[in-house]
């Protein structure tokens, strides 16, 4: 993430605590050392304003109109700060932003906006219905136009994202019918990054009605970025009520909260789109290939059945054993939900020229583009056609990854290219029948492919751009939407509060789950404060936890769930002996759950309470019949109870099949109590051989002090001990 400068931080948080003269001080300053006479002079009008406000408020004068003017004040300190810094970075600042605004700036010299939308205009007038593919489209002159429309919507990409522009501006070709859809979105994408960087009310404005627009190309890319702009200038928003009110008028149109919901948790999402990447390649892929090298060492042909269609079972078996064909299931339920999981596939190929400039990682996909039109033509012109229908109507790739998948098709045979292009054109089958099927039931649209496209191009450019650390990430945001302002202005109730909740409680995002169930204002039922706990409980927060299932309690005193948590809370807090009580509630409602009385005889121990932990332990043993976790814990146990005959019977049997270095550590404890010292010194230097680190011996002495002291050893031996087992 971005560090603002920390004087501009300074001075928007007095901005926002409304210390306005302590605020215009530091920006008279700032002003002042940077000679910009004209942040000077409005500072200056500002600070007039402001002066007279204060004093007609001591006289007692009424204005009705007071707050509204305070809030304008507040609004132009913003702007001047925002517009300082703005202006220091561009001077100071080495990072790529402002390198990239100097290039721009000497680029200009060469043209101008105006002009540049006028060439794009005239582009999209004169370019007519020519399809594609047509031959036309491939002539030299054709391709030379191509380029020169392509220069001009990046510099007009630049232009906004760099400079900002002015929004009456933006507005009129948004809304000029000669300007594409595709330049349009270009245009939503700068002014987004430009507002990060830099906010202006008017932008945020416009950008806020745009998500009225009826292209949903254009408002879903809208939406997107306009929830984190709201999350992180929430604190101006007191200071700017224009921009308020016309959220709150955006997110009242029909349909807008359910979208907004949508988006909401589209961002959280994301979050689970880096473990996916992790499985992907430290378990997926690497049993792949194990299992493909596995099928190559054995005798192929038993894998393939007679009739030459269906999996052999022996084939399907391996599959089955190995997992894989779980994780794949998993990664294709998780593809139709709308999950992140090309990221890995991908990532690798964004080393592409294409991808060096910005602009290219927010263009619509289009078959038109320079890049990748070659793609489009020679002997295999038809096969391309249909792959290019395919990843145009797939839901499950971004634009950024078509862009990747079509540059590297452009390297590849014709004939490795129709293979690929078959296989996704099967794709493209498959998924337009289940998203009939979708339709039918009302459970997809357009909109939320669009935005759920959207958001994956932004994780891939916040991600993966060379030059990503130099903005300021909208995924900073991403468990955070639900709250405050943006479920304020959405007009979110309990059930879309709890919507939220339940969707983010799925995905393991407990915190975000825990601040919107905590945020519905009904009384909740048994099933919430049980969640309420279990997300403190996930977030470790013991304290909080115990708190809310202590509420589940009252509810329902008898529900196991409830009193099993709070069980393992206590006991994580080391209240073991509020633990041992609720363990034992458990057991006495579900009495042959050994589990439960083995938890419980364990907190027992903790309260020093042996015996009765013992006698657990010998009833599980019974019942368990050769348990050797059992066996150790009446061994030491029975140490510390100086029940050495006993303890001694059981370290034989542990030792019959010692599992591993800690056994022989117990060894050692017999031999020592029996006065053994040389067969203690010889178990200990087994046990260290074992474990590969005499670290780990002493650490479990060290923990085994109070049992040994109970047994009457002199543990200011154990040192002595582990030195004597380093000799050979």
């Amino acid at each position: 993430m971005v560090n603002r400068n920390e004087i501009f931080i300074n001075i928007c948080e007095h901005i926002s605590r409304g210390r306005i003269l302590s605020a215009l001080a530091k920006l008279d300053m700032i002003a002042g050392a940077m000679q910009d006479t004209a942040s000077k002079d409005e500072i200056s009008k500002i600070r007039e304003t402001y002066h007279w406000m204060l004093e007609y408020m001591s006289q007692g004068i009424a204005d009705p109109e007071r707050m509204k003017v305070y809030a304008n004040i507040k609004c132009r300190c913003y702007q001047i700060a925002d517009a300082l810094l703005e202006a220091k970075n561009t001077i100071d600042s080495h990072n790529y932003v402002y390198t990239q605004k100097q290039y721009v700036k000497g680029d200009m010299s060469e043209w101008d906006i105006l002009s540049v939308v006028d060439e794009i205009e005239s582009h999209n007038a004169n370019r007519g219905l020519t399809d594609f593919i047509d031959k036309n489209m491939q002539s030299g002159k054709s391709l030379e136009e191509a380029h020169r429309y392509e220069m001009n919507s990046m510099r007009m990409f630049n232009y906004y994202w760099l400079f900002g522009g002015e929004a009456d501006d933006i507005e009129r070709i948004m809304n000029n019918d000669l300007i594409s859809i595709d330049d349009k979105c270009l245009l939503v994408s700068a002014m987004t990054l430009y507002l990060t960087r830099c906010f202006d009310q008017k932008k945020a404005i416009l950008l806020t009605a745009l998500c009225e627009r009826p292209e949903e190309e254009i408002s879903e890319r809208a939406l997107v970025g306009l929830l984190p702009l709201i999350a992180k200038y929430s604190d101006r928003m007191d200071a700017m009520p224009a921009w308020r009110d016309r959220i709150a008028a955006a997110f009242d149109s029909k349909g807008m909260k359910s979208a907004v919901k949508r988006v909401i948790m589209q961002y959280a999402r994301t979050n689970e789109t880096e473990g996916l990447v992790k499985q992907m390649k430290e378990e997926i892929i690497p049993e792949m290939k194990k299992l493909s090298k596995d099928m190559k060492s054995s005798d192929m042909q038993s894998f393939v059945s007679e009739d030459h269609e269906e999996m052999n079972p022996v084939w399907q078996e391996k599959l089955e054993k190995s997992g894989l064909a779980d994780k794949l299931k998993r990664y294709s339920d998780l593809q139709m939900e709308g999950s992140d999981v090309y990221m890995s596939t991908f990532a690798m190929l964004k080393t592409f020229p294409f991808f060096s400039t910005v602009v290219n990682w927010f263009r619509p996909y289009n078959p038109e583009m320079s890049y990748i039109r070659g793609l489009f033509s020679g002997e295999g012109e038809s096969v391309m056609k249909e792959f290019m229908e395919a990843i145009m109507d797939t839901g499950s790739m971004c634009d950024s990854d078509r862009y990747s998948f079509s540059l590297s098709l452009m390297q590849m045979p014709d004939s490795q290219r129709k293979t690929i292009a078959d296989a996704f054109a099967m794709e493209k089958k498959q998924e337009l029948e289940i998203r009939e099927d979708d339709e039918i039931l009302a459970k997809t649209r357009k909109a939320e492919r669009v935005s759920n496209s959207y958001i994956q191009n932004l994780y891939r450019f916040y991600r993966l751009f060379p030059s990503k650390d130099a903005f300021e990430s909208p995924f900073d945001y991403s468990l955070t939407l639900q709250n405050g302002v943006i479920a304020e202005l959405a007009g979110f109730n309990d059930d879309d509060r709890i919507e939220i909740g339940e969707y983010c409680f799925s995905k393991g995002f407990y915190e975000a789950a825990f601040q919107m169930f905590d945020s519905v204002r009904a009384q909740l039922s048994l099933e919430y404060y049980q969640k309420l706990g279990y997300c403190k409980q996930k977030v470790g927060d013991m304290v909080e936890a115990i708190a809310y299932y202590k509420q589940a309690e009252v509810i329902e005193p008898n529900d196991v769930w409830t009193i099993m948590r709070l069980a393992y809370c206590y006991r994580k807090t080391s209240d073991f002996r509020l633990a041992a009580d609720y363990y034992a509630k458990a057991e006495a409602q579900q009495p042959n759950k050994s589990a439960i009385s083995f938890k419980k005889a364990l907190c027992l121990l903790e309260c020093g309470e042996e015996d009765e932990a013992l006698a657990i332990f010998f009833r599980l043993d019974y019942e368990t019949s050769g348990d050797k976790n059992l066996w150790r814990l009446i061994a030491m146990t029975s140490i510390g109870l100086r029940k050495f005959d006993q303890a001694e019977r059981y370290v034989e049997k542990i030792m019959s099949t010692p599992d591993g270095w800690e056994d022989y550590v117990t060894e050692a404890y017999i031999r020592w109590i029996k006065d053994d010292i040389g067969g203690a010194v010889a178990a200990l230097r087994a046990a260290r051989k074992q474990a590969k680190a005499v670290r780990l011996v002493e650490d479990r002495m060290e923990a085994d002090k109070g049992t040994l002291q109970k047994a009457g050893l002199d543990v200011n031996l154990i040192p002595l001990l582990v030195d004597a087992s380093l000799k050979e």
